[in-house]
């Protein structure tokens, strides 16, 4: 009884040690949602930080800068804008499609319902010239795994998503599988994690082929959150080890007696 008493002690030693000790491991995976969402709440999605673009001015805004994010955060960058012809921007919160978002943590702007947003390449002057179009930015990357989620559109055309981490621990994810339509929208949600901490996930959306007069790519918001996995696994192992530890004080107590 009691060498079966040791087994069970040896082996939830042994089963909590390897739940402790698992490390986080470099991973960057991602899975796109096509199609409109009129109930997006910027708070939930984003309990680390969220962005907004296209909003300011009654739906106008053309600011690189989000026009709201969430209070205090800082992690999602300003965008950056790509346009080999030279187009304007415009900010399609005006023309309320694809996407309205809530929230109740703004900075500049508190709370909303129902808001509508987004940030467009505007092209209307030739089929194609929306190729090579599109934004990118940035978010911090560490060891520890987190979700973002990109909402984003493209019209008449195809957009393409790529996100890298900066030391290159993880193949890129790449994807352009957003039906070809009119103001076609997307959400991509994109889980990551780097080797070594300090670094970077840049994402950048661009339009790769484009068939109409006015085709061109649309980025509308972000969303950036933890993923608790990593946690509760430690905790797990260390409640493990914790029983296991107990079970064999008991175990030696008993074989003394």
């Amino acid at each position: 009884m009691k060498t079966n008493q040791h087994k069970l002690v040896l082996g939830l030693a042994l089963l909590g040690a390897a739940f402790t000790m698992r490390l986080p491991a470099a991973m960057l995976s991602g899975n796109l949602t096509t199609g409109p969402n009129y109930g997006v709440d910027l708070t939930s999605l984003g309990t680390t930080d969220w962005a907004l673009w296209g909003y300011a001015g009654g739906g106008t805004s053309t600011s690189l800068t989000p026009d709201v994010r969430m209070a205090g955060g800082s992690a999602i960058s300003d965008l950056a804008y790509f346009d080999p012809n030279s187009q304007p921007l415009r900010g399609i919160g005006q023309f309320n499609v694809n996407f309205q978002f809530s929230w109740n943590n703004g900075d500049t702007v508190g709370s909303d319902f129902g808001a509508w947003a987004g940030l467009q390449a505007a092209t209307d002057n030739g089929p194609g010239l929306g190729v090579g179009q599109g934004f990118s930015f940035t978010v911090p990357a560490t060891t520890i795994a987190q979700h973002l989620n990109v909402f984003v559109g493209v019209h008449a055309g195809t957009g393409q998503l790529t996100a890298t981490l900066s030391d290159n621990s993880a193949p890129a994810y790449i994807d352009s599988a957003i039906p070809f339509g009119d103001n076609s929208p997307g959400v991509y949600a994109i889980d990551f994690a780097a080797a070594s901490p300090g670094q970077t996930l840049t994402v950048s959306w661009l339009e790769i082929a484009g068939l109409d007069i006015n085709d061109n790519p649309a980025i509308y918001a972000a969303t950036l959150s933890s993923v608790p996995e990593p946690g509760q696994w430690a905790m797990m192992g260390l409640t493990l080890v914790g029983v296991a530890g107990y079970g064999y004080r008991r175990f030696r107590a008993n074989r003394a007696a």
